[in-house]
């Protein structure tokens, strides 16, 4: 094989090429163009042009991809809402009135003063201190009267612990003419004995002293009249006593 000196040269240069070696290479057209590159690195062995390395390529396109879509998602656990509207309410108990019905729909509604102008004006004349309005006495009344609304019966109700009186009468009757009729029995009391000639027991009540607070009620009997009734507090007419 001729080679030119100055490929001898290069070969001679070559590190780690035997005479073996360069005896069975066949020098291709390109490797001899590489030789007689006059700016050749004398340095590089010649295996490097006969066979040239390929350098490795990072090739990401097989690497797994840490691809977060795939990840599995950390979702936080909400802790439960304490919600009210899932609780329980407690509804304070009513105490219930004694009502037949539990409805006051004939029961006509005035202002307490009705019945507490006309009672104080019959105790302002024998000098006993006035009323107050009692609103527990005035619920047991209603209550009371709406249960005669359905008979209209002039009964009492016979309820422990208060004093009581009652009225009726064909059509209306107002506050202030039911305690004119009780107080009206004024003419039957004679102060001196403590005796009635006739009845005058409503009477004694309105003007008892030791009574100090009153509630009251009017229903309508359903066309058939109406009906009143005053509840005492404390209640009076002890027999052997007298009003004040």
């Amino acid at each position: 094989m001729a080679i030119s000196n100055k490929l001898s040269l290069a070969i001679v240069l070559v590190v780690g090429l035997t005479i073996a070696q360069l005896s069975s290479a066949t020098l291709s057209p390109d490797l001899e163009k590489q030789l007689k590159n006059p700016n050749i690195d004398a340095n590089k062995p010649l295996s490097d042009l006969i066979n040239p390395v390929n350098p490795t390529v990072n090739n990401v396109v097989n690497q797994p991809i840490n691809n977060a879509v795939n990840q599995p998602t950390t979702n936080p656990v909400t802790p439960p809402v304490n919600k009210a509207v899932n609780q329980p309410t407690t509804n304070p108990v009513t105490t219930p009135v004694n009502n037949a019905v539990n409805n006051l729909a004939n029961i006509l509604h005035e202002d307490p003063s009705e019945f507490l102008i006309p009672q104080n004006a019959a105790r302002a004349k024998v000098s006993v201190p006035p009323f107050v309005w009692n609103e527990t006495l005035a619920e047991f009344a209603r209550s009371y009267a709406q249960e005669r609304a359905n008979d209209c019966k002039l009964q009492h109700s016979h309820s422990p612990g208060k004093g009581e009186n009652i009225a009726r009468a064909p059509g209306v009757l107002s506050p202030a003419k039911a305690v004119e009729m009780w107080v009206s029995e004024e003419v039957n009391y004679d102060y001196a004995s403590n005796t009635c000639k006739k009845v005058c027991g409503h009477y004694t009540q309105v003007v008892w002293k030791g009574s100090t607070s009153i509630g009251c009620a009017r229903s309508n009997c359903q066309g058939r009249g109406t009906f009143v009734t005053c509840n005492y507090y404390p209640p009076g007419n002890y027999i052997g006593r007298k009003p004040y």
